[in-house]
C-alpha cells in the first residue's frame, strides 16, 4: 500500500477538525491528491472506522521494510527538532515528546521558554489517547521536513555559482 493511501485511511479514521487541521498543513498538492482518495473512501462507503485503519496498515506492512524514522529523527539535534517544532501547537509537541525516550529530549526542552515548557506540559497532561498509525504518519512528515530542511540547508550556503547550476 502506498504511503499517500496509507496517510487517506490515516486520515479518513480522524475526527472531521483533526482531519481539517492535517490537511490544511499540507503542500496543495499533497493536500489534493489525499483529498481526492478520502473521497473515493466515503463514496465507496468505507466508514471513517479506527479498528479498520489498524488492521489496513499493519496488512498493508507485513513483509514491508518500515522506514527507520523513530532512529532518523533521534539523530536529530535539539535545535534541529526545536526548528521543526517551531510553531507547531503544544499538543503536537507533547505527542511527539511522549513516542518514545528522545536523546534529544531534555536539551530541547532546556531550549524553550518557560511558558512553552508549561504549555506543553499542559497538553501532556490533557492529551488524548495514543494512536500508532497518526503517530508513524507524524513521524514520516517530521523526518521529511527533517530532510527537507537539511537539503535546503546546504544549498543556501553552497557558493553562488553552485547554486545557479542545480
Amino acid at each position: 500500500m502506498s504511503d499517500l493511501r496509507k496517510a487517506a485511511l490515516t486520515l479518513h479514521a480522524l475526527t472531521d477538525g483533526d482531519r481539517m487541521w492535517l490537511l490544511g498543513r499540507l503542500a496543495p498538492a499533497q493536500r489534493q491528491s489525499l483529498e481526492a482518495l478520502l473521497r473515493e473512501l466515503t463514496n465507496l462507503g468505507i466508514p471513517p472506522d479506527a479498528r479498520l485503519l489498524r488492521h489496513a496498515v499493519a496488512a498493508a506492512n507485513d513483509g514491508d521494510e518500515a522506514p527507520p524514522a523513530r532512529a532518523a529523527l533521534d539523530a536529530l539535534s535539539p535545535q534541529e527538532v526545536q526548528a521543526l517544532l517551531r510553531g507547531e501547537p503544544a499538543g503536537l509537541v507533547a505527542r511527539v515528546l511522549a513516542m518514545q525516550a528522545w536523546s534529544w529530549s531534555e536539551g530541547f526542552l532546556r531550549g524553550l521558554d518557560a511558558g512553552e515548557r508549561r504549555s506543553v506540559g499542559e497538553a501532556a497532561r490533557d492529551g488524548s489517547g495514543a494512536s500508532p498509525a497518526l503517530d508513524d504518519w507524524l513521524l514520516a512528515d517530521l523526518v521529511r521536513r527533517s530532510r527537507e530542511a537539511a537539503g535546503g540547508a546546504s544549498h543556501e550556503s553552497a557558493p553562488a555559482d553552485e547554486r545557479g547550476a542545480r
